[in-house]
């Protein structure tokens, strides 16, 4: 018979981490964590964003867990926010080659979405999401 789970025999098992362990294994490179950061907030920015969300409400099938790509209309596990053009990741290592470390994680921020102006960005699955980037 197995023990009751309880909190200290989660806590005892493998799959518990300890965070100064994980703190020493961490690659704690400045330009790194900026890059990761400015990545994160501008995806949570489009993708929290309620047309972004009602676009890709008006695709999910009903019952279940999958959406339509309004473009090739195929029955897909995600729909993404896909920018056209440049890689995202080309553009915040350009505004960090420019702005970084002088600039703060707001300021760089704010640049990033002034680049944004000029972006397009689709509601598609990844198959079309490669279509519009630049290669």
């Amino acid at each position: 018979m197995r023990e009751p789970v309880t909190r200290e025999s989660i806590l005892r098992n493998e799959y518990a981490l300890n965070g100064a362990d994980l703190n020493n294994e961490y690659n704690n490179y400045s330009r790194w964590e900026m890059k990761n950061a400015m990545r994160e907030l501008n995806q949570k920015r489009i993708k929290n964003n309620p047309t972004v969300m009602r676009l890709k409400r008006n695709c999910r099938i009903n019952g279940t867990s999958n959406w339509r790509c309004p473009h090739c209309n195929k029955k897909v596990r995600r729909l993404t926010a896909a920018h056209v053009g440049e890689q995202v990741s080309i553009i915040i290592d350009r505004i960090l080659d420019e702005h970084f470390p002088q600039s703060n994680l707001t300021e760089l921020l704010s640049i990033l979405r002034d680049k944004h102006e000029d972006i397009t960005i689709v509601v598609c699955c990844d198959e079309c999401n490669k279509i519009l980037q630049d290669h």
